[in-house]
């Protein structure tokens, strides 16, 4: 029994891969008192242990992802041309461990992401809310509510970056360098071809990052303000409509709205083209590789499966790169989410509590010959009283 248990126990702490039994749903009763003086970047700071874990996870993810590569390598150059059954028998078997291994460690991955996510989420939204409940009234009333809402919707755009492809590619992007070293290995003819296409692709991705270097995505900001129109709109719909005053409020929809539209629109428009830019250069290496690895083919410069081998590590080195190009105004909308979060955290607060300590009176009230008689009555309510009051007791004499 106590073997069983251990067992289990073990097995619970290798799928949690250290976390314990935190959960989701645990982690905001969990989460400890915050100092509302804290930034988002400390805040992100603080869960960069799982973070970590996260990246140690992806070297064995990147490594594993190698293999198919040198299987295709291995089938073309051993199994096709010398008819190697048991070769490719042995392979297979590898290949299926190789699999199950690696969607463990995917799996692992992105359960320790998805738990780092929900405790930023976690740390950031109750520090918003002890924030807002400290915030003096002034303050609070010089921005509408939509505003204060909005700001919650900034938490979640900081998490989002923090868990999901975002966080994948970026944790991916490094290990390019694996595949490419493995170019170099089989394939030395194609690397400058590879090497070419990440320059491209690296050009591209730097453009595409305008937004983030400039800290402002004009898109997500007129959208905002139109969200802002909308629900002042809809708060105050019973004033509208008695002071007649359904034009004012069309107007100011229609300028909002339009802003955002044609912003969007052409926003948009740019993203498209960068995206049908990084799919024209894959395909245009993916071409030029095969093309230059069919010329070194003839000449034995290298074999057919170091042809197919390399194509697929070619795939694998410059895809976190083109990924990038579309994650970038994520990245550059949760900047500026966590800007606008820290100027609220900055916010000066108002006194919680006086701090003044005031001793116990220490004096008496005394009242003497008090009398009181309603009007149109024949007798007094009170007639002669004499009333003391003094600190812990009274008295009444009359």
């Amino acid at each position: 029994m106590n073997v069983l248990y251990l067992f289990s126990k073990r097995l619970s702490e290798l799928k949690n891969f250290g976390l314990g039994a935190v959960t989701e749903g645990n982690s905001v009763a969990k989460s400890r008192t915050l100092d509302t003086h804290r930034t988002t970047k400390e805040i992100v700071r603080e869960t960069m242990p799982l973070l970590k874990r996260a990246a140690l996870l992806s070297i064995f993810v990147n490594l594993l992802g190698l293999f198919p590569a040198i299987f295709s390598m291995q089938v073309y150059d051993r199994v096709i041309y010398r008819s190697g059954l048991n070769t490719l028998t042995a392979l297979l078997v590898g290949m299926v461990i190789i699999l199950g291994a690696d969607l463990v460690l995917r799996s692992v991955r992105a359960r320790v992401l998805r738990v780092s996510a929900v405790r930023l989420d976690a740390e950031i939204a109750n520090q918003l809310m002890r924030k807002l409940l400290r915030i003096p009234l002034r303050e609070l009333e010089a921005k509408p509510t939509a505003a204060w809402y909005s700001l919650f919707k900034d938490v979640d755009t900081v998490r989002v970056v923090w868990s999901g492809a975002v966080a994948m590619t970026i944790l991916d992007l490094p290990f390019a360098i694996l595949s490419l070293g493995l170019i170099a290995l089989i394939a030395m003819p194609l690397l400058p071809v590879v090497l070419v296409g990440l320059v491209l692709l690296g050009a591209l991705s730097w453009y595409s990052s305008g937004e983030f270097r400039k800290r402002r995505v004009e898109e997500f900001a007129r959208a905002r303000r139109r969200d802002e129109v909308l629900a002042e709109v809809c708060r105050g719909r019973e004033a509208i409509k008695s002071l007649v005053q359904d034009e004012s409020a069309k107007r100011a929809w229609i300028d909002t709205y339009n802003a955002w539209v044609h912003e969007s629109f052409d926003r948009n428009g740019e993203l498209e083209d960068q995206r049908e830019m990084s799919t024209s250069i894959m395909l245009a290496v993916n071409i030029a590789i095969t093309a230059m690895g069919a010329y070194a083919v003839i000449n034995q410069w290298m074999t057919v499966g170091g042809l197919i081998g390399a194509n697929m590590l070619a795939s694998k080195a410059v895809g976190p790169l083109a990924s990038l190009c579309g994650h970038w105004r994520s990245i550059a909308h949760s900047r500026e989410a966590s800007d606008r979060l820290d100027a609220v955290f900055n916010t000066a607060e108002e006194k919680s509590h006086t701090g003044l300590n005031l001793p116990r009176p220490t004096g008496a009230l005394r009242l003497e010959a008090v009398s009181y008689q309603h009007v149109g009555a024949k007798s007094s309510v009170l007639k002669g009283t004499t009333w003391l009051n003094s600190p812990g007791k009274s008295s009444l004499a009359g």
